[in-house]
Formats: C-alpha cells, sequence, structure tokens
C-alpha cells in the first residue's frame, strides 16, 4: 500500500512514529492486526481484519497478504484508495492512514513486484500459508 504522508517539516514521519507504537505494543499477539476500509463497485464501504506484513524494504509501503479470490481484490481495481486503523491497545494509540492500494496478483506485469510478492509468501509460516487452500471465501 502506498500512503499518503502530510507532516510538516521536521515532524517524525507516521513510519516512524507506528515503528515505535509498533515496538512499545510488541509483547501482544494482536498487534499485527488492522482494519483495513475499500470502497465496492457500488460505492459501498467495506471494512475487514488483515495482517500486517511489514514495509516493502525501506519504503513507506504497507504489504499486506490476500487471498486472490476475496472481494478485495476486485475492489481494488474499481477504487484503489483505502484506509487502514490500527489501535494498540497497550499504549492507547491510533493510526488511521488513507493510501492507494496496489494489487500484486500473479498476473501483475512487473518482475520486480512479483518478486517482492514471491519473498512475502516465503515469509509467511506454514500454518499461514495453509489459509490460502481453504475454501473459496464466503463459501460454505
Amino acid at each position: 500500500m502506498k500512503l499518503y504522508e502530510d507532516n510538516p517539516a521536521g515532524d517524525p514521519s507516521w513510519r516512524a512514529l507506528l515503528q515505535a507504537a509498533l515496538h512499545r505494543n510488541r509483547s501482544d499477539p494482536g498487534v499485527r492486526y488492522l482494519q483495513l476500509a475499500t470502497v465496492d463497485p457500488q460505492g459501498h464501504p467495506r471494512n475487514r481484519t488483515v495482517v500486517f506484513r511489514g514495509f516493502l524494504r525501506d519504503t513507506d509501503r504497507i504489504q499486506l497478504a490476500v487471498d486472490s479470490r476475496s472481494e478485495k481484490i476486485p475492489q481494488i481495481a474499481h477504487c484503489p484508495l483505502a484506509q487502514i486503523c490500527w489501535y494498540f491497545a497497550k499504549t492507547r494509540e491510533q493510526f488511521r492512514i488513507a493510501g492507494t492500494l496496489e494489487a500484486i496478483t500473479a498476473s501483475h506485469p512487473d518482475p520486480e513486484a512479483q518478486q517482492y510478492r514471491q519473498q512475502l509468501w516465503q515469509q509467511i509460516s506454514e500454518k499461514g500459508r495453509l489459509l490460502w487452500f481453504w475454501p473459496e471465501p464466503k463459501g460454505p
């Protein structure tokens, strides 16, 4: 996710603030979960919990892994604008970050993006990868 940044000169970046919050809350197993809001083709907001998979190298791009069969993919194609909301209960901090999503699917034309996609897949535990082999999302 490429994110918008609107900070006055000299202020710490949102990424530095977020990383500090992640560090302060690292003992909480739920610290990796955040809410992602997108817009469906009918213009309705859609919100769900996703797992933070880190930042793309040294960029401000947040990585999320989603099932390509989910409704998120056509929603991103329809309207890539989105917002995440992250709440850290231990320190009572909240981050709301607006940005533009980019889905890196198996058919994405950029070889570098495909490389990052493969690297992200390899970083997910075997148990975590098994979730992608469950029945179709919203199925029985």
